[in-house]
């Protein structure tokens, strides 16, 4: 056994990119590979013949095809949009055969381009078998070096829809499923969110998901997944938009007996193998060159105040201007960031109460919170956010500009401009010069760092691509 061990470990360690951490098991009952995306187990036979193939195979379903059931969720839910209703339900039932044969078709043509060992185990295989299927017909192509015509890395729901034809025509092809990918209404919910951000029916997603999960998907998984989404966008934005000439990338590599004890990984190394072996398997942490994004602080201080319009007319603008501020909540979040948050109307319906940095659960509650009615004054949130306000504060308002009180609230204003703070205005509105009369209020007030973004009611769904473009500064 440990031979076979010393090969594994060789395997996983030429395989490019390194593979996710992962626990693998050997079992010499098992008659077909398999790995489980949940719990990330691999399971492999010792006495298989194709030992290689069979576990860079397994990786390969870890690191990208699926990866997760919230990629396979969306392939599934495109290519099932693009067919007719009568043959949804053929296509359902075999979905995660489909999905499967797909998936294996692309592992086994990028495996056999880039490992010999790999390609002579596949044309073995074939050689026993016989190409007897569209997925084995698939194989043949990828050790002649060729990619068969059906398979669209761009758009793999399209491969999906060929694979289904093909059944329909001949029949479901002997092939077992070698990956598990549990039902979780966390994945789920990702992928709902992902799908109506690019543009899919929200009603007839969650119904997909609904029968996927025979049940309702809870709302509250929606939203998460909803936070989790800005807060990730808002920070990837940050990450890739400051470019290095020259900068460093952590992968995993070897630690050896000699080596400082406290780079050993002692948690990720029994959560990959199982056991630790010094100097075989032990992982360390290992720095590679590469040119990547570099997070550095934006200006404006150490506190970010968010005051949200909620008023009647801003019911057009409600899932922009929401997601607007959960991308800055995510931005505080990345740099740790106290924040306060009202939204108001005739009143303050909704506030933080104070400087917090609980930030998923507040972003949580103002979801919930958060909708259109009553009229638009702000003065009152302006009093709120003066109970608790320091200096080092940046000042975020997003609104419709049709603000009764602007006038009004000149005095509160005042009260701020004492604390120094930087004001950040996203204004919707139909005229630049509105936007440039709120501006030239707020520095009449005493707040002399004044910045107006201008927001066209036809496009306000540009609204976040201006919170982005702020915060990358």
């Amino acid at each position: 056994m440990s031979s076979i061990n010393k090969v594994l470990e060789e395997i996983r360690l030429s395989h490019i990119p390194l593979p996710p951490p992962h626990t693998l098991q050997l079992n010499s009952k098992v008659n077909v590979p398999y790995c489980d995306l949940a719990t990330r187990v691999i399971t492999l036979n010792p006495l298989s013949k194709s030992i290689e193939w069979d576990y860079r195979h397994e990786i390969e379903h870890l690191n990208k095809w699926p990866r997760r059931l919230k990629e396979e969720f969306k392939h599934y839910y495109k290519a099932l949009k693009l067919l007719p209703e009568s043959d949804k339900k053929f296509f359902r039932k075999y979905r995660y055969i489909i999905a499967n044969i797909v998936y294996d078709a692309f592992i086994d043509y990028e495996l056999s381009q880039k490992y010999p060992m790999v390609k002579e185990q596949i044309k073995a295989y074939l050689r026993a078998s016989g190409a007897s299927n569209i997925l084995d017909e698939a194989r043949k192509l990828a050790v002649e070096g060729k990619k068969a015509k059906w398979l669209n890395e761009e758009k793999p729901w399209l491969s999906f829809i060929h694979v289904f034809k093909w059944i329909k025509k001949h029949g479901v092809p002997r092939v077992r499923r070698d990956y598990r990918s549990p039902v979780s209404p966390e994945e789920v919910a990702e992928a709902v969110v992902e799908l109506v951000d690019e543009g899919e029916d929200e009603k007839r997603v969650l119904e997909e998901a609904e029968r996927l999960l025979k049940k309702p998907l809870p709302y509250d998984k929606i939203v998460e997944a909803l936070i989790k989404s800005r807060f990730n966008f808002a920070v990837k934005m940050i990450f890739e938009c400051k470019i290095a000439v020259k900068a460093v990338r952590k992968t995993y590599g070897i630690w050896r007996l000699g080596e400082p004890v406290d780079q050993l990984l002692v948690r990720e190394t029994v959560r990959s193998y199982g056991i630790v072996i010094p100097s075989h398997n032990t992982l360390k942490e290992v720095e590679v060159e590469a040119r990547k994004g570099v997070l550095k602080k934006t200006r404006g201080g150490a506190r970010v105040a968010l005051v949200v319009d909620s008023s009647g007319s801003m019911s057009d603008y409600l899932t922009y201007a929401r997601d607007a501020a959960l991308m800055l909540i995510g931005f505080a979040k990345k740099y740790e960031y106290p924040v306060l948050l009202v939204t108001f109307n005739s009143s303050v319906p909704f506030s933080s109460k104070g400087w917090r940095k609980d930030y998923f659960k507040l972003a949580k509650e103002f979801v919930y919170a958060y909708g259109a009615g009553g009229n638009t004054y702000i003065t009152p949130a302006l009093r709120e956010v003066l109970r608790y306000a320091e200096e080092n504060t940046t000042v975020y308002i997003i609104s419709d500009m049709d603000i009764h009180d602007i006038d009004q609230a000149y005095s509160e204003f005042r009260k701020l401009s004492s604390f120094k703070p930087k004001l950040v205005l996203f204004l919707i509105s139909p005229s630049l010069q509105e936007v440039e009369e709120v501006c030239h209020v707020v520095k009449q007030a005493g707040v002399s760092d004044v910045k107006g973004y201008w927001v066209n009611p036809r496009e306000a769904k540009k609204l976040t691509e201006y919170v982005i473009k702020e915060i990358i500064k």
